[in-house]
């Protein structure tokens, strides 16, 4: 569910209602190249851009998706990710084949991003990049 604005329109930058795994489901359609159970749902050709946005001075933004090229949060420089109100993420992680959700409050906010850095560095540790079968 969606929220809307003073003037009635759709507000999708953060302020909705959805649940964890529709948040996963959306993050998985585009390692996917907007495939889901074998049906197109996102237009052929719709690209992550992973490159920052020429419009911003920073280099964390790549259109309708956060980049983690700054290396804040403790996953491959290959992740990107949606940010809501909140400290809520939907974090895709193509090297390892993950999409990581969580959702979450403003308050407690600066504890519980370090609690995800947290959790993100024993996944990464657990699962490592593709193919390497991560550590036993």
């Amino acid at each position: 569910m969606l929220e809307v604005g003073p003037y009635g329109n759709f507000q999708v930058t953060g302020f909705d209602y959805g649940t964890a795994p529709g948040w996963a489901r959306l993050g998985l359609l585009y390692p996917e190249n907007g495939v889901w159970q074998g049906e197109r749902l996102l237009p052929a050709g719709c690209r992550v851009r992973q490159q920052p946005a020429s419009a911003w001075t920073e280099p964390v933004y790549g259109g309708l998706f956060w980049l983690d090229l700054r290396g804040e949060l403790a996953v491959p420089r290959d992740a990107y990710y949606f940010a809501g109100a909140g400290g809520h993420y939907t974090i895709i992680v193509p090297s390892l084949d993950r999409v990581v959700v969580r959702l979450g409050h403003l308050r407690g906010r600066p504890r519980a991003n370090a609690a995800l850095n947290r959790a993100l560095e024993e996944l990464v540790a657990a699962v490592g990049p593709r193919g390497s079968g991560g550590s036993s």
